[in-house]
């Protein structure tokens, strides 16, 4: 028998197991290190800065815009009231040429009369009759009457000549207050936003909600347009008839006469669509009124004064001589041309309100436009 201590010898698998958890451990907890202190992200690259700052420029940019609006047309935004019920001290809120009374007259007929006739048992008795023609003059009465068409602009412009050019429709008694009122807050309250860096997003389709709010606006707008056009093309109308008027009388006068015809009547070149309503005013007096009166009626301010330096010049005491049919024709002529010239102050009194708003929101759009640019 042998002394000494018995030390079993390790096997195979036992090695194995010991090899593997020297080898493992130091990885197992180097992991274990890096799940407790994760690393920072890398620094954002050059170029992401360098266009972020571009973009914080386009919408700087774009805020100086919208400050210099609102130093602008914007800040009378917050006094619509005002603006609407402002009346124009040179219109005197009356017609001079046209009455509400006078609303046409039904057109004369020929009368029937007795050409022949008979007496039996002390009773006259027709035997034969004939069509008596309407008396001319009473024809150019009738004519000088407003046509339905006419009476339709001058009602449409009534409630504008008696409140002296106010635009109570955008007061605040006004169907349209409400919106504009609404709206103007909303671009006061946009062009004043402080300055930041995403100024710039949305703004086309913003600006294009704000516009979709003021469709009753627009169609005020167009209606306006409608019948200042209406008014001028029947002025123009109104005037060629009495021109005409006018030179047929007088051949009948120098037929009846053996003698020429006058050259001041002589008038019945075209008139033109461009021609101003003064002009038209002095047109349609022209051969009735002698040189100097009609450069005193160019030397007017407005058509509004030449109107009514016109009525003047057409009163029976001044023109003796004009037939009854010339001077209700000419009458006729200066109503339409009052309606025209009133349609037209009407139709600058609207452009304050189109110019307030829908032009503000034009104006951000191109502002939009021209400085946001970033990125394009």
């Amino acid at each position: 028998m042998t002394s000494g201590f018995y030390r079993p010898t390790p096997t195979f698998k036992a090695l194995v197991a010991a090899t593997l958890v020297a080898i493992l451990a130091p990885s197992a907890a180097a992991a274990q290190v890096r799940r407790r202190a994760p690393e920072p992200p890398p620094a954002p690259v050059e170029p992401i800065r360098e266009i972020a700052d571009e973009t914080a420029k386009c919408g700087f940019a774009f805020h100086a815009s919208l400050e210099r609006l609102r130093a602008g047309d914007v800040r009378q935004l917050s006094d619509i009231d005002r603006l609407a019920r402002q009346p124009d001290p040179a219109l005197s809120g009356r017609w001079l040429y046209w009455t509400k009374t006078n609303k046409g007259a039904a057109a004369p007929k020929p009368e029937r009369v007795c050409a022949q006739s008979v007496t039996r048992n002390g009773r006259d008795r027709c035997t034969e009759w004939e069509t008596k023609p309407v008396d001319p003059v009473k024809l150019a009465l009738f004519a000088s009457q407003p046509t339905a068409d006419e009476l339709t602009v001058l009602r449409a412009l009534d409630a504008f000549v008696t409140d002296k050019g106010a635009t109570l429709e955008f007061g605040s008694n006004g169907r349209q207050y409400a919106t504009l009122q609404r709206v103007a807050v909303e671009l006061q309250s946009y062009t004043s936003q402080p300055r930041h860096p995403a100024l710039c997003n949305g703004v086309p389709e913003m600006m294009e909600f704000k516009a979709a709010k003021l469709e009753g606006l627009k169609k005020r707008i167009d209606d306006v347009g409608a019948v200042a056009a209406k008014a001028r093309t029947q002025a123009r109308q109104r005037v060629t008839a009495a021109r005409e008027l006018r030179a047929a009388e007088a051949k009948l006068k120098a037929a009846s006469e053996a003698a020429a015809v006058p050259t001041s009547v002589a008038v019945l070149l075209p008139l033109g669509a461009d021609m101003t309503t003064t002009a038209l005013v002095i047109a349609v007096l022209e051969g009735t009124i002698p040189a100097d009166k009609s450069a005193e009626l160019r030397g007017e301010p407005n058509a509004l004064r030449a109107l009514q330096r016109a009525r003047e010049l057409i009163a029976p005491d001044t023109t003796p001589d004009m037939t009854p049919a010339v001077r209700s024709s000419i009458a006729s002529a200066l109503r339409m041309i009052e309606a025209a010239s009133y349609a037209e102050v009407q139709v600058a009194r609207v452009q304050r309100f189109d110019r307030l708003f829908l032009g503000t929101i034009s104006q951000i759009r191109e502002a939009h436009r021209a400085t946001c640019t970033c990125g394009d």
